[in-house]
Parts: structure tokens; sequence; C-alpha cells
């Protein structure tokens, strides 16, 4: 993976424990989904996204923790904003660019 894939698969990584803890994180995820698609219209990652999510928690925790392509496509359009702080943000992002300096 390098580095940009790293860091996404990893923010995900704590998105998806905080939704094993709290199920109802979701909605913020759908909510960002109505958002956009009030704005932009229909995205078909963005589609994905909304059957996987209607699958339940465990579906959502496996695709957001998939390290095939299709995985890192969907992370690449994540409606996950919000569920993470500012400070697990900058947390990770600091950590994975950490090591890949090495």
């Amino acid at each position: 993976m390098n580095m940009s894939d790293r860091r996404n698969y990893e923010l995900h990584r704590l998105v998806a424990t905080k939704v094993q803890r709290d199920p109802s994180l979701l909605r913020i995820a759908l909510r960002n989904i109505a958002r956009f698609e009030n704005r932009s219209g229909s995205n078909p990652y963005y589609l994905r996204w909304k059957e996987i999510i209607a699958s339940g928690p465990e579906s959502t925790v496996e695709a957001l923790l998939d390290t095939g392509e299709l995985g890192q496509t969907l992370r690449s359009a994540s409606p996950f904003a919000g569920i993470l702080t500012d400070e697990e943000r900058l947390t990770i992002i600091r950590d994975v660019a950490a090591a890949h300096r090495g």
C-alpha cells in the first residue's frame, strides 16, 4: 500500500472500531450521502456504500477493512466524515507519515 492508501485504511480502521462500538454512527454516513446526493446527484460509490450500510454494521465494518482493490476504491469515496475527531484524524495522519519516513 502506498502512503495515501495506508492513511485511508488506518482512518477507516478506526471508523470500523467506532462503528462496532456504536452502530448508530452509521447514520452520520447516511446523512453525508444524502447531503452529497442533494448537491451533486447520484454517485455509484455512494450508492454502493448505502447498500453496504443497509446490510448492517458487520457488512459495513467488513467493507471498511477490505484490503483489496474494492476496499481501497470505496475508502477513496468515503461518506464517513464526522465520525472521527480532529485529534484522532491528525494522530493517524502523523503516525502514518512517520512510519512512511521510516
